[in-house]
């Protein structure tokens, strides 16, 4: 963490943002993995050309979700939630540790063999 004093402001830089919006370590690592998760469906979403209420559809969430999620808003999301979506599309989730760190991959289940 670096502290930067200007003349009208101070600031500080952080090399996570989500360190610093968490309380916890494991809170930013949890909101990193949410995330993670959330940029993997908005991705599905726009390869598949699928407007919001298409996306409420496959999703089985409601459109107002959706657009809580292309938003980024992560805290109106839970990892299962998160989880559950990926799986109804057809993929899975696979968690594992890369330097101390959870890592989420995404894997078509066709893929998966």
């Amino acid at each position: 963490v670096q502290t930067c004093a200007l003349p009208i402001c101070e600031f500080t830089r952080v090399s996570n943002v989500w360190e610093s919006s968490s309380s916890t370590p494991e809170e930013a690592m949890l909101n990193k993995l949410k995330a993670d998760l959330m940029i993997i469906i908005r991705e599905l979403i726009v390869t598949n050309g699928w407007n919001q209420s298409e996306a409420a559809k496959q999703l089985s969430i409601t459109q107002p979700r959706v657009s809580n999620l292309v938003h980024g808003q992560i805290s109106k999301f839970s990892f299962d939630n998160l989880y559950k979506m990926l799986a109804r599309c057809g993929y899975q989730v696979e968690m594992t540790m890369k330097g101390g760190k959870p890592c989420a991959k995404v894997a078509s289940v066709g893929d998966a063999a």
